[in-house]
């Protein structure tokens, strides 16, 4: 049983998608679009240089100063975040 479909889920949120194609085809969007844009977009436009298209989904690297290494993060559609801290909030046995 696998776990949620990222590439399917970040296709389907519109401000990702418009994210994703300017990820894989390595361009970033002009300034006043940026400015112009939805506030999910650009709240990911101001990551661009941690940004990479990974196995189809658009993940962001951070840096993990506890393990010493970047680490991945997958962007997830602000629709999506509620639904996941809720199954993480359950996981921990709450």
């Amino acid at each position: 049983m696998g776990g949620p479909d990222w590439r399917q889920i970040q296709q389907d949120d519109p401000h990702l998608k418009v994210l994703a194609e300017r990820v894989r085809q390595g361009k970033r969007t002009s300034g006043q679009a940026r400015e112009d844009a939805h506030r999910e977009e650009r709240r990911w436009w101001r990551e661009w240089d941690r940004l990479a298209m990974r196995d189809g989904v658009i993940d962001r690297r951070l840096w993990d100063a506890i393990e010493d290494t970047w680490r991945w993060q997958i962007l997830v559609p602000g629709p999506c975040t509620q639904g996941l801290w809720e199954k993480y909030h359950i996981s921990l046995g709450h």
